[in-house]
């Protein structure tokens, strides 16, 4: 995570360096590809020697019936809900999963039967891969932490999958 000014959320994003090695783009290999069945949500934290990173992955069923999954940064410093990089984005937008309030002028997903707040996630320059979830959604998910390195936490809440 790189913070320019600390004052200013413009400047926040993440990259590459914050996910585990195996990951591009700050995704999983599997992660945005269709499949026939959702992952099981999986939270686990990823250290490198200037950050923790708390991250959960979890798949979100499409219209269509069809599953893909993404891994989320749990920010506690970010207000919405959930926030997508430009590819997630992108997938949500084509198949018609994000809706915007024109009253509220925000825009939303539905998950569970609610309308949960959506953005585009952060960034300074080119567009931000990273998915987050904020802490609105860390706390209405029940997220229960632990010193376990194995475990780091859990939610009481979550659903199978979004």
């Amino acid at each position: 995570m790189v913070l320019d000014e600390p004052t200013s959320a413009d400047q926040l994003f993440w990259d590459d360096n914050d996910f585990p090695n195996n990951y591009k783009n700050c995704h999983h290999p599997d992660d945005l590809q269709d499949d026939t069945q959702p992952i099981p949500p999986m939270v686990f934290l990823h250290q490198h020697p200037r950050h923790s990173r708390l991250l959960l992955r979890i798949s979100f069923k499409k219209p269509d019936g069809q599953y893909f999954s993404t891994t989320f940064v749990c920010s506690t410093g970010l207000p919405r809900q959930f926030y997508f990089g430009k590819t997630t984005l992108d997938l949500l937008n084509n198949a018609g999963m994000i809706k915007h309030d024109t009253e509220m002028d925000c825009s939303y997903i539905e998950v569970a039967g609610r309308k949960v707040l959506c953005d585009r996630t952060p960034s300074k320059g080119q567009p931000a891969e990273a998915d987050a979830i904020g802490l609105k959604a860390l706390m209405g998910y029940g997220l229960c932490l632990s010193d376990d390195n194995d475990c780091p936490g859990t939610f009481t809440k979550l659903p199978a999958h979004f």
